[in-house]
């Protein structure tokens, strides 16, 4: 994470034109909620002068932002397959600015009582996952479709838009949730 957070102020600092006070960004929600906050907040402290708006997206909408001149960057989470013609088509310049992990979280009051040891255990749970088309959401089924496993067999409870609202539902003991680390 100290990696991404290094890049990314590399790339704010490339990213300074002369005169300019106001950088906007569009970020997806992992980034936007999780990183960024803090990152902005340490450059703003070296750069006062220097004003930053962030909005948080999903993913298409980040694109779309910064493809009609809405924002200066975008900042997105999860394999960009989904993306890929589109990214290409448009011209768009990528740079990776670290990778991050994903993980399952249950309550502590969760009957769970092993470790998972197959996916086949796994889609006995009930899971509360991203909404599609959300970076780890898109993450999720790009590594099931790898192993020919349709995430229609898993036991999706329910489908939240963010991570926080995915913790919350596991802390009130509701299910498994796919969170970043």
């Amino acid at each position: 994470m100290l990696k991404v957070l290094d890049s990314l102020e590399v790339e704010l600092e490339q990213m300074r034109l002369p005169g300019s006070e106001r950088l906007t960004i569009a970020a997806s929600p992992t980034p936007g909620t999780y990183l960024l906050p803090a990152a902005l907040c340490n450059y703003a402290s070296q750069f006062p002068q220097n004003k930053f708006t962030l909005t948080i997206s999903k993913s298409e909408t980040v694109i779309e932002s910064v493809l009609d001149g809405t924002t200066n960057l975008g900042i997105l989470e999860g394999p960009l397959c989904v993306f890929q013609d589109r990214i290409k088509a448009e011209k768009l310049d990528i740079l990776l600015l670290g990778t991050e992990e994903i993980v399952f979280i249950r309550s502590c009051h969760h009957n769970l009582n092993s470790s998972i040891s197959n996916l086949a255990e796994l889609c006995t749970l009930p899971l509360i996952l991203p909404v599609p088309l959300s970076g780890i959401r898109t993450t999720l089924e790009f590594e099931l479709n790898r192993y020919n496993y349709p995430l229609s067999k898993m036991n999706v409870l329910m489908e939240l838009d963010n991570s926080n609202a995915i913790i919350n539902a596991v802390c009130a003991n509701k299910g498994i949730g796919l969170v970043p680390r």
